[in-house]
């Protein structure tokens, strides 16, 4: 059984032949380096040497200049960034349980602004950069589903400029009801090209990752703190058959990798039901595998 990928950006068109339908997210982060690594830059040129202009002029010059840096974050995913034009990096934490932007030494854009609604022209002033050095903290306002942000840093005129888009997926709290094998997943796993590959085990504690490995689907549990029990429940809506299997590890803190049977897959789209519960099933979670086998 292989695999097929097919994805197609910017007119170009790139093939590969695996044994499942693999698809990756695409995000131009920059030259990308751990911010343990990143050296504090002196302020230099470009906002001490420019004149200020009004905002509504900065983000004009913003949105056409060619001396731009555009990123993408992702909480759970890539989640540090470096801005070459801006001379800064820009990083997600978690602060105090809210999602933050933090905005580090980008001497040639000392000008923080955040989208308030549709397009650059609504844009708000968030932050300022003092003297081209230090850092600017942005709290993010995540709501329940997916969610969105773009930032934006520019010089004092505009003519350089840092585009940031993040994303975060923030899940619906738990259900309080006892453990129901029919009962609606969690969250959707996809090898899709844009599919959602990694995802936070709210109720279990840790985190699971998807992976496809020389034409098989694998499952990478991390940390798992509250739960050790692994199941199929359906595959493509029949019952799996599946014998459940421990998850590895000491207590409060299990990782393993698991591999989804070849045989619980057909030709073609594939939806696959799997959970991970407590010994008492006080606590679990339910997700769906989706890929394509041909």
């Amino acid at each position: 059984m292989f695999i097929h990928h097919e994805a197609k950006s910017m007119g170009v068109s790139m093939k590969a032949h695996f044994g499942v339908l693999v698809g990756l997210s695409i995000a131009l982060a920059g030259c990308a380096t751990s911010p343990a690594n990143h050296k504090t830059q002196a302020f230099n040129d470009v906002d001490a040497s420019e004149a200020r202009v009004p905002a509504s002029q900065q983000l004009d010059e913003a949105a056409r200049t060619p001396n731009r840096d555009e990123v993408s974050l992702q909480w759970g995913g890539n989640a540090y960034a470096e801005l070459p034009n801006c001379k800064g990096s820009v990083a997600l934490k978690r602060e105090d349980g809210t999602l933050t932007l933090v905005v580090s030494n980008t001497s040639n854009c000392t000008n923080v602004f955040m989208e308030g609604g549709y397009g650059y022209e609504s844009m708000v002033r968030v932050g300022k950069i003092e003297n081209g050095a230090g850092t600017e903290r942005i709290g993010l306002n995540e709501k329940i589903g997916s969610n969105k942000f773009r930032v934006l840093l520019t010089s004092n005129s505009g003519k350089t400029a840092g585009w940031v888009t993040i994303q975060s997926h923030v899940q619906p709290p738990r259900r309080s009801s006892a453990y129901d094998p029919k009962a609606s997943p969690d969250f959707t796993l996809s090898t899709s090209f844009f599919g959602r590959r990694w995802a936070p085990l709210n109720d279990c504690g840790g985190s699971i990752y998807l992976t496809v490995e020389y034409g098989s689907v694998y499952l990478n549990f991390n940390n798992v703190a509250k739960c050790s029990n692994f199941d199929v429940l359906t595959a493509n809506g029949d019952d799996a058959n599946y014998s459940k299997q421990k998850i590895n590890g000491p207590d409060g803190n299990r990782s393993e990798k698991i591999r989804i049977p070849n045989h619980l897959y057909d030709t073609g789209r594939n939806t696959v039901k799997v959970v991970v519960k407590s010994n008492s099933g006080k606590n679990y979670d339910i997700f769906l595998i989706k890929f394509v086998a041909l």
